[in-house]
């Protein structure tokens, strides 16, 4: 008998209470081994990848307050390196000569007295003091003027972009409510070495040109300039800079840390008004029907007429006020028939599509928005005898005697930059949509009514009556509405010869 009989049949004689018995702890022992080899592995592996998922959605919560955090971190750096910039340039006083210093603290002095409605008497400047490689310029002031006017006007001059430090301050008693004070300011400078040893030897910042231009369609040629990298050279530098607040602009062009600026007809003749002349030196673009007035779909206006006794919300600076004189002037609607509501035109765009303004002035582009989506009907624009918005490109003109050459760079340039853009229509469209935080089907609509300017077209601008026909318009729209006009003619306000000189350089001159 074999073995495996023997066992079966010893199994056999085992009583049937204990077989079972047997049997049960055989299974149950099978049962632990197997929860030994198998189960006991796998729950192990299972708490093993919950602690791990756990750790990775504590990593991922963690990651995802940081990503939150990181435009704002981003932003705050941003700002914390434009503080710097803005530290550096404050306390990094540019090379000139005591002569331009003498005239450009005598021009913001006079601004900032303007500014404060505060009186000058006298400035009378002092014997220059070598300090290192630095020049300390005092002038004497008499001011008068009240309290708070006062105030004020020292703390320009403390905030100035120039560095600028009032050293002495003797007040005097009072009369008719008027406060007099004499005052010590010191215009800290480095001075030029062909001031010192009669060198003719140029600026160091004769080369370097800071530009302002606003965010328009009409000024893309200098984007492209500035993306193409045609503003640099071993040579020269230009820098757009991103300046929107009109004082503080004006006051940077006062201390010579703007040198250009792109802007409109009106704009220009706004900063004549306050001591601040400005040459154009070439013309960028003409813009159809970028302006215009319009209503709320829901308004029962639909002529300018209608518009007598309606509240209408316009910007109260550039060229938007302009477009609503000309347009109740041909009505033969008076300006008192009608309530001005102070309103920027991006303000003014957001209130009509919310319903909280009926009637009001925008622009591009903002006014194609509102059209394209239904929420308002525009009564006049285009459509009528509106002429073309001109954007220009203007120097400070004390920046006619120190940079020159970078000018003349500046217009090359642009004449660079709109060859670029003839022969990379895609690109262009791109990099405009890009600026304008838009798509580039908005931007080819907006482009569609912007003109840019040909090197050609430019020279034959100059040499045509254009300007001294808008002059003169502008100069009855100011009279009719009783604003300071400069007294200038066109050649007061252009100078060609930088582009006559770009137009002989590059082979164009005809």
């Amino acid at each position: 008998m074999s073995i495996a009989d023997q066992a079966t049949a010893r199994w056999q004689q085992v009583p049937v209470s204990d077989r079972r018995a047997l049997s049960i702890c055989g299974v149950f022992l099978l049962l632990v081994f197997g929860y030994i080899g198998v189960l006991d592995p796998l729950v192990s592996r299972y708490d093993s990848v919950g602690r791990e998922l756990a750790e990775l959605r504590g990593r991922q919560s963690s990651n995802a307050r940081k990503i939150a955090l990181l435009p704002r971190r981003e932003a705050r750096l941003a700002q914390y390196r434009a503080q710097r910039n803005d530290l550096e340039q404050r306390f990094q006083p540019g090379v000139e000569s005591v002569d331009q210093a003498v005239s450009r603290s005598i021009a913001e002095f006079t601004y900032y007295a303007r500014l404060s409605d505060v009186d000058i008497s006298s400035v009378r400047p002092q014997s220059e003091a070598a300090a290192g490689e630095y020049i300390e310029l005092p002038f004497e002031l008499e001011v008068s003027g009240d309290y708070n006017s006062l105030r004020k006007f020292i703390y320009y001059i403390d905030t100035s972009p120039s560095v600028l430090a009032v050293t002495r301050l003797q007040l005097k008693p009072a009369t008719d409510s008027m406060v007099r004070a004499d005052l010590q300011v010191t215009d800290v400078i480095r001075i030029a070495e062909a001031d010192t040893d009669q060198q003719q030897t140029p600026l160091t910042n004769s080369n370097r040109l800071r530009l302002v231009i606003p965010d328009w369609p009409g000024f893309l040629p200098l984007w492209v300039a500035e993306n193409e990298g045609y503003l640099d050279s071993d040579r020269y530098s230009i820098e757009i800079i991103d300046e929107h607040d009109k004082i503080t602009l004006e006051r940077l062009m006062l201390s010579g840390q703007v040198d250009a600026i792109g802007l409109t007809l009106a704009d220009l003749l706004g900063y004549w008004v306050i001591g601040l002349p400005l040459k154009v030196v070439r013309p960028v673009s003409r813009a159809i029907g970028t302006e215009g007035i319009v209503v709320s779909n829901n308004s029962s206006i639909s002529s300018v007429v209608e518009l007598k006794g309606q509240r209408i919300a316009v910007d109260e600076q550039g060229l938007l006020p302009y477009v609503l004189h000309q347009a109740l002037r041909e009505s033969e609607v008076n300006s008192s028939d009608i309530v001005g509501v102070p309103r920027e035109a991006s303000q003014v765009a957001r209130e009509l599509r919310s319903g909280l303004l009926e009637a009001g002035v925008t622009r591009e582009p903002w006014l194609s928005s509102l059209l394209a989506d239904g929420h308002v009907r525009q009564i006049y624009g285009n459509q009528n005898s509106l002429p073309g918005v001109l954007d220009l490109l203007a120097v400070y003109s004390p920046v006619n005697n120190d940079k020159q050459a970078v000018v003349q760079f500046l217009i090359n340039a642009l004449y660079r930059a709109e060859v670029f853009m003839s022969q990379n229509a895609d690109l262009t469209v791109q990099l405009l949509a890009d600026r304008l935080a838009t798509n580039t089907v908005v931007a080819e609509q907006l482009l569609i009514k912007v003109s840019m300017f040909d090197h050609d077209e430019s020279m034959q601008f100059f040499e045509s009556q254009e300007i001294a026909e808008r002059l003169l318009n502008y100069q009855q729209y100011f009279n009719e509405t009783d604003q300071p006009v400069p007294l200038i003619t066109a050649a007061d306000i252009i100078d060609s010869s930088y582009i006559e000189a770009v137009s002989k350089e590059s082979g164009h001159d005809r």
